[in-house]
């Protein structure tokens, strides 16, 4: 077992980077969308595996790659967000705390912009996506302040006519172009920032604020529709609260606080329960480690039509892999065998791939994940009948006697030949006959068998008849060996 300040640092680091995570997934909620997206793909690639679909992954495959590099290249502007937040530890505050901080500084900033009949469009975006709604602008990243805003809004700036659009406190777009309305929804004393504040809002939840060039009214314009703002400070300040989210009446240091503390509580769960996981008494309750391990087995056929046999087999054993747990360990197994049925075959050659339905056996807890090799190669080829002549095999005849004759009986034989290479009046030799025991001339009988391979068979019956071989010997003087007769 581990020493227990190893959990202890394990949980710490972990805390610290799962607060960061939380962190970044608060402050940019496109990032959440990418997780999503990623989850999603990994659960769908995980389904058709334990599927066992045949082609499908492929497809899956070639829409998953591009998918990947059109999200990648997509984020790469929130991935530069991100490493600049954390080195700024933006991760570990709250958005909503800084929001607070710049409230007074915009309530000046639309307060003087009014007085100045400085034309403003401010859009605040909420939950929906609002990129895909406005074209046009430059992409900035910046803190929200009133320097800039009147900078941006001067008359002198090429990028004055055009809004500004604001995630929270910073500055991510400015310049853009927004929507029109409906037609329906417009009045004729509207200015163009009026109609492009109404046209944004009815087609997402973004707050617009809305600061006249020709009266100096400040307006906010919500779900469609368009009201004035007072332009007393302390009013101005509280109904700033409300478009960008914040509570009435809720103490703002409490508030942040609440927050932070509630994402580090979760950081805290979360790597707990990673880390104490390993522990053995967690072990019992969580899934088992799988093991691969693999058993040989052996390739038999069934139900081979008459007049063909199996030839230029690939294998006659193959390897069964299976994925188990410690605990499904089997002791005793069975033989393993992979059964294949050539019924549905003709002659010519065979491709056959190895399923799980062919295997003899299945082990409970036992997963069956492949076979090596996957396939079957072979030849289903026509078997062949002949009349084969037969020759018996004699050895250490004595150096002083020779055979004068020989009879053997049956002198030919019918077989069946499985062996596309056997060739037509090929002789069949039978076991060794042993002459050295022989030291006088005379008439001597033997009775032996045939030494065939086992793709020659008998035509008729199991077994091939015995082989009677009778020999005359007589002294190398003698007349030489006559003939060969039954």
């Amino acid at each position: 077992m581990k020493p227990v300040w190893l959990y202890f640092l394990d949980i710490a680091l972990a805390t610290i980077g799962l607060r960061l995570i939380i962190g970044w997934i608060f402050i940019y909620r496109r990032l959440l969308r990418l997780l999503l997206t990623l989850l999603g793909l990994v659960l769908l690639l995980w389904t058709i595996h334990s599927l066992d679909l045949i082609f499908s992954p492929l497809v899956i495959l070639l829409i998953a790659i591009p998918t990947l590099l059109i999200v990648f290249f997509s984020f790469l502007p929130e991935f530069k967000k991100i490493y600049e937040s954390a080195s700024l530890g933006l991760p570990f505050r709250v958005d909503r705390g800084r929001t607070l901080q710049v409230i007074p500084s915009l309530t000046q900033t639309l307060l003087e912009m009014s007085q100045r009949r400085m034309g403003a469009l401010l859009v605040f975006q909420k939950n929906d996506a609002v990129n895909e709604l406005v074209s046009g602008g430059e992409e900035l990243d910046a803190q929200l302040n009133k320097s800039l805003l009147l900078s941006i809004f001067n008359v002198t700036s090429p990028r004055h006519d055009g809004a500004v659009l604001l995630q929270q406190d910073r500055i991510v777009r400015m310049g853009v172009v927004l929507p029109l309305p409906s037609s329906e929804n417009a009045k004729c004393d509207w200015g163009t920032r009026h109609l492009a504040a109404i046209g944004l809002t009815e087609k997402c939840d973004a707050e617009v604020l809305v600061v006249s060039e020709q009266r100096g009214t400040i307006s906010h314009a919500r779900r469609g529709l368009l009201c004035e703002l007072p332009q007393e400070e302390r009013q101005l300040e509280e109904h700033l609260e409300q478009v960008l989210g914040v509570p009435q009446n809720t103490p703002r240091v409490k508030q942040i606080d609440g927050i932070s503390l509630l994402f580090w509580f979760g950081a805290f769960v979360i790597a707990c329960a990673g880390s104490l996981s390993t522990l053995p008494q967690f072990k019992k309750i969580l899934p088992k480690n799988q093991i691969l391990s693999s058993r040989e087995a052996e390739v038999q056929f069934i139900n081979l039509p008459d007049g063909l046999f199996v030839h230029d087999l690939n294998t006659t054993k193959c390897q069964v892999w299976f994925s188990r747990s410690d605990e499904n360990y089997l002791v005793g197994e069975p033989k393993y065998t992979v059964t294949v049925d050539l019924k549905q075959y003709g002659p010519g050659s065979i491709s056959v791939n190895l399923m799980k339905e062919m295997l003899n056996t299945e082990n409970k807890g036992w997963r069956l994940e492949r076979f090596e090799p996957e396939q079957l190669v072979f030849v289903l080829a026509q078997t062949r009948q002949m009349k084969a002549p037969i020759e018996p095999t004699l050895k250490d005849l004595p150096a002083n006697l020779r055979i004068k004759s020989m009879v053997i009986s049956p002198t030919e034989c019918e077989i069946r030949v499985q062996d596309p290479d056997y060739k037509k009046n090929r002789k069949l030799r039978t076991l060794p006959i042993d002459l050295a025991k022989l030291s006088k001339i005379g008439s001597y009988s033997f009775t032996t068998r045939l030494d065939v391979p086992e793709s020659i068979q008998p035509l008729r019956g199991e077994e091939f008849a015995p082989v009677q071989v009778q020999i005359e010997v007589v002294e190398k003087s003698a007349r030489p060996l006559s003939s060969i007769s039954d």
